[in-house]
């Protein structure tokens, strides 16, 4: 009974759930060859952060973004055409997309900076321009990272921009 007990309690928390596929290549089964060109494009901007200061200027946490971008339609496909990554300069670090994807109705897709991509600083953004059918999608950044054994995150949201 002992034995039974301890092969049942085993340590789940340092394990860390690893994906099946890579997001590269979830993102090149997503895409289209669908005529597009006559949609409507919108354009959203995201601020986001590689890194923040702590304590003070010389010093600074590395962060892993997510960036989701959800279709909020029950019925529509939508389209992503570009997710451009850009840095605190402005520079074009980073151009996720080779040609448009779909998101089937309520699909996500992300896109990841991983922590140590420190190239974007602490006024990273990304521009991610699509074609969303009469509905307003949810385009979000999630940033984590740790210092000592605090855990640190930020949640930002994507805004419309002309």
């Amino acid at each position: 009974m002992v034995l039974l007990l301890g092969v049942g309690c085993s340590d789940t928390t340092n394990k860390v759930k690893k994906s099946s596929g890579s997001l590269e290549e979830k993102i090149k089964e997503h895409y289209t060859n669908d005529a597009i060109d006559t949609l409507q494009t919108t354009k959203f901007y995201v601020p986001v952060y590689s890194e923040i200061y702590s304590s003070s200027e010389n010093m600074k946490i590395p962060l892993t973004i997510t960036l989701s971008v959800r279709n909020t339609s029950t019925t529509e496909k939508n389209y992503i055409r570009t997710v451009a990554y850009y840095n605190t300069h402005g520079k074009e670090i980073k151009h996720y997309l080779e040609k448009p994807i779909v998101l089937n109705p309520l699909e996500t897709m992300d896109f990841v900076v991983e922590e140590k991509d420190k190239e974007g600083g602490t006024g990273a953004n990304f521009l991610i321009e699509g074609n969303f059918k009469n509905t307003v999608p949810v385009i979000q950044a999630v940033m984590i990272g740790t210092l000592n054994q605090q855990g640190i995150s930020y949640l930002t949201e994507g805004i419309e921009v002309k």
